[in-house]
């Protein structure tokens, strides 16, 4: 009855501490204190301190993983997941996080989990760790811009926005954007902006990708230019259309064909002379857009 209590009340320090044990793999049920561990992170901001203010706690965390027993729980493997989610809400925590490599490790594993919610919320927790430029190196080196561009193009909503956030962070760095190349990253974006699935979301990550030669050949040799104005046409967010001309100016920067493709297409002149002198645009899109104009104008003299 005391232990109930404390659950809903607050967590001191030795119920905290006493958690910790009870999420001993030598126990048989560490879900029961990881359920209650994610209930008390989750509501109470001291009990997330605590993880930083106690040396070897993340590590007791993710104790229950050393016989690879979340493998087989994919309860416990969600509660542990959640919990690490729970605790990257604190910069210090981030940063704790970021010296114990076994914690990003075990959210790129659960990326590969059985169930789009742990998936989900690992992929949120990554997005949260990307917050700090360190992280992103190490994040990327762990290996998760491959799982995290399976979750987009398994199509469960919440995941993929979560994983999007993340990669979008990790795209800072040059050498995450070309692994995620490597990973087929264009080819899968592409294909859930033509199912019209998170397309502000895709929009923004194809933006980052397009500033890599790579990823704009693949955008010319997959056809995504007719994608792409169709977009741009349509009814979207200002970034979301802002993206999308920034892109076009990419490949038309790149490849001299698709400046004389659009050029042949006077819906598609139409639309970007509109959108260049447009007042509802943003500066940046109005930019785009006129550098594309110009150079339809440049390839018609």
């Amino acid at each position: 009855m005391e232990d109930k209590g404390k659950i809903a009340g607050d967590c001191d320090k030795d119920y905290f501490d006493s958690l910790l044990d009870r999420l001993s793999p030598s126990l048989d049920d560490p879900q029961a204190a990881a359920k209650e561990l994610r209930d008390l992170t989750n509501r109470q901001a001291s009990v997330r301190a605590f993880f930083g203010e106690s040396a070897g706690s993340l590590q007791k965390l993710l104790n229950p993983l050393s016989p690879n027993k979340a493998v087989d729980n994919p309860g416990l493997e969600e509660d542990l997941t959640a919990i690490v989610l729970n605790l990257s809400i604190i910069d210090s925590n981030k940063e704790l996080m970021e010296g114990n490599p076994f914690v990003i490790s075990f959210l790129v594993g659960s990326l590969n989990s059985k169930t789009h919610r742990t998936k989900s919320i690992a992929a949120a927790a990554l997005s949260e760790l990307s917050i700090l430029d360190s992280n992103r190196r190490l994040i990327g080196e762990a290996g998760a811009i491959g799982p995290l561009i399976n979750v987009i193009g398994e199509g469960n909503i919440v995941a993929a926005v979560n994983a999007a956030s993340a990669l979008y962070k990790l795209f800072h760095l040059t050498e995450n954007v070309k692994n995620a190349i490597r990973a087929r990253a264009t080819s899968v974006i592409l294909q859930r902006i033509i199912k019209r699935f998170c397309v502000d979301e895709m929009m923004g990550l194809l933006a980052k990708l397009s500033g890599d030669q790579d990823a704009v050949e693949e955008l010319r040799d997959f056809g995504a230019v007719p994608l792409l104005l169709k977009v741009l046409g349509e009814s979207r967010p200002e970034r979301c259309q802002e993206n999308c001309v920034a892109i076009l100016d990419e490949i038309c920067s790149y490849d001299p064909n698709t400046v004389k493709q659009i050029r042949s297409d006077g819906d598609a002149c139409s639309l970007l002379l509109r959108l260049s002198v447009s007042s509802t645009a943003t500066a940046r899109a109005q930019r785009k857009a006129t550098s594309i104009v110009q150079k339809i104008m440049k390839a018609a003299s």
